[in-house]
């Protein structure tokens, strides 16, 4: 007996195979692996062939990364995820807290601000840098507030001040 469940998936997997052929078709003469990966496709280039054969749905994530790589719309890559997102646009988002930089970003910025700084506090912030790079797991977030503390109490040593 089939119920509104059973229907329901087996709309799912319909839409999984057209979109993965659509998606077959648009990278036709393409190596898929190396796709992939050029294009940072969520899941690699296992997922990627598990979308084009249509046992796996394309997410929103790789359905969005399809569509910039490829230079079409949301809804070229999957009318069901371009209608997901239609429908939700009236949904109020709340404040999105804004991306914070790339660690790398970070450590150049902060590596910068101190090349003129006397020796003491860039040995002193190379040692925090040392210790960034040599656990990778820290949370740079984390990290910024202690270096920030020592290099104030460096700047107070210094110049007898809190301030600049």
């Amino acid at each position: 007996m089939l119920n509104l469940s059973t229907i329901s998936i087996a709309c799912k997997m319909s839409d999984a195979k057209s979109e993965g052929e659509a998606l077959g078709r648009r990278l036709a003469g393409r190596n898929k692996a190396e796709f992939a990966r050029a294009h940072k496709i969520p899941g690699g280039p296992s997922m990627l062939s598990q979308n084009i054969s249509g046992n796996r749905p394309i997410s929103l994530e790789a359905g969005i990364a399809y569509a910039k790589a490829l230079g079409c719309t949301l809804a070229e890559i999957s009318p069901r995820l371009a209608a997901m997102v239609a429908s939700a646009s009236d949904i109020k988002l709340g404040e999105v807290p804004a991306p914070s930089p790339p660690l790398e970003t970070a450590l150049q910025v902060l590596a910068d601000a101190c090349s003129h700084a006397p020796m003491t506090v860039r040995l002193n912030v190379l040692e925090l840098l040392d210790l960034l790079v040599k656990n990778p797991a820290a949370n740079a977030e984390d990290q910024i507030p202690i270096i920030a503390r020592k290099l104030s109490g460096e700047r107070t040593q210094l110049t007898g001040t809190d301030g600049p």
